[in-house]
């Protein structure tokens, strides 16, 4: 082990609770109910693919993207930021009912856009019963109850799977009531779960605008971070509906979705960081940050080789109306690479409460973002969508302050080159996974204590 190792155990054995064993199990299950929960996604994305027709589910993510960037700003960062706070144990109620009064004016708009599309009205509940669940999910996060925050996105999943089969004679209404009835049995869950601390926020009505205004501030901040990321992903499907054809957008929905299975990894290992930093402090969390970012990177790469070298079959036989698509779930899988560390780094200063620090390079990544889509979508179409996403977040990566070893974030900038060859080589590969372990090793981007600390994780999960 190396000095860099030795001072990093040394910063994380420091604190009252032992970071090798809060939080860790409850994340490994979390990854395991996420991937699980992905998954069943995929069913759900074979139900679209195969029960609806390319123009309806493509209107109907359309306007769902709408409602889901439209979310960012009722509840501008407050999914997150509730965490840190609940943990201080600051006025929570406020926030809850502050965002409740906006909620409603929210909900209110789109029933009165609702009169003239029926696309549009279920949303307005989408609103509420999301509000409701609001702080039922970040008590959890706040609790290190990860699994169980999982198995409510698990049971959302698995009831809009039903509900999509049971409107599936609607078109593209019965996709929008499918979603509004999952969220509703989802926030339901959410709340009976954490039932009796919801009470108690809800047992003390108040609104206390100077300390709402504090945190709507630092929301307001991580706004734009969230919505940045929203033009980043869901975002281009708007832009893809203006500028090109619904079928485009269901494709590229498809692939995003596809490449987005990836993300399981760094949402478990945030759902842990954000939780933990708060705890540790600004200071004491910089090495738990550290590996937090290097064992992200790894499982990341590793599994985006993976998907990339088995694309081509897996098309074949999920997604038949689809195939043809595999270049753009390579590319998009290549982007996660560097998204995935950004989040994390988003994580850990939303953690201590500074979510300013990240607008600079997510606005300007963002923003090149949008530019690069109004200039390549008319000309390349999905090619042109993929390539976007991939340099935004290139330049999102580059603009973040992650405090890594120069041959690491080299090996970051390279990665792609591994995904390509991967995608490039078919099945076989899957082979090239063992030189890219060894490459990560050589560079520094995963230590053998990372692993040590992995192996200690599994070994205490299998002896429970």
């Amino acid at each position: 082990m190396n000095k860099k190792d030795r001072a990093e155990n040394a910063v994380e054995k420091v604190g009252k609770i032992s970071e090798e064993t809060v939080g860790k199990k409850e994340t490994v299950y979390y990854f395991a109910l996420n991937v699980a929960s992905k998954g069943i996604t995929y069913f759900l994305l074979v139900a679209f693919a195969n029960l609806f027709s390319i123009s309806d589910y493509g209107q109907a993510s359309f306007a769902i993207m709408i409602y889901t960037i439209a979310s960012a700003f009722v509840f501008p960062g407050l999914g997150t930021l509730f965490v840190p706070a609940y943990i201080k144990k600051k006025d929570v109620s406020s926030l809850f009912f502050f965002s409740g009064a906006v909620t409603f004016a929210f909900a209110l708009g789109t029933l009165f856009v609702g009169l003239k599309y029926s696309l549009v009205w279920p949303l307005a509940l989408c609103f509420v019963f999301s509000w409701l669940a609001l702080p039922a999910k970040c008590i959890l996060r706040a609790e290190h109850k990860y699994h169980l925050l999982q198995l409510t996105e698990m049971f959302f999943v698995l009831s809009d799977l039903a509900f999509v089969f049971y409107w599936r004679g609607l078109g593209d209404v019965g996709i929008v009531y499918a979603l509004a009835a999952a969220t509703f049995l989802s926030a339901a869950a959410s709340v009976w779960m954490t039932r009796e601390k919801i009470a108690r926020i809800a047992g003390k009505p108040r609104i206390d605008f100077s300390f709402v205004k504090s945190y709507w501030l630092k929301g307001l901040g991580l706004l734009v971070v969230l919505l940045s990321f929203d033009v980043l992903g869901k975002g281009d499907s708007v832009i893809l509906g203006v500028l090109s054809t619904f079928e485009n957008v269901a494709r590229y929905n498809i692939a995003s979705a596809i490449a987005g299975i990836l993300t399981a990894i760094s949402m478990s290992i945030s759902m842990f960081l954000l939780t933990r930093s708060a705890e540790l402090g600004e200071k004491r969390s910089e090495a738990v940050f550290l590996r937090s970012v290097r064992i992200a990177f790894s499982f990341n790469l590793l599994a985006a080789m993976a998907l990339a070298a088995l694309i081509h079959p897996l098309m074949r036989v999920f997604f038949k109306q689809y195939v043809g698509t595999e270049l753009f779930v390579a590319i998009l899988t290549a982007s996660t690479l560097f998204y995935s560390l950004y989040m994390l780094y988003i994580t850990q200063i939303t953690a201590h409460l500074k979510p300013e620090k990240g607008l600079k390079s997510i606005a300007v990544a963002a923003g090149i973002n949008v530019a690069l889509d109004f200039a390549l979508i008319p000309f390349f179409g999905l090619l042109g969508i993929c390539a976007a996403t991939l340099a935004a977040g290139v330049v999102a990566f580059y603009l973040s302050d992650l405090k890594l070893p120069r041959k690491s974030k080299t090996f970051v900038y390279a990665s792609p080159l591994a995904v390509a060859a991967a995608y490039y080589s078919g099945v076989a590969g899957v082979l090239l996974l063992a030189p890219a372990l060894v490459l990560l090793l050589a560079t520094e981007s995963l230590r053998e204590s990372d692993l040590h600390v992995i192996k200690r994780v599994l070994r205490k999960i299998l002896r429970i």
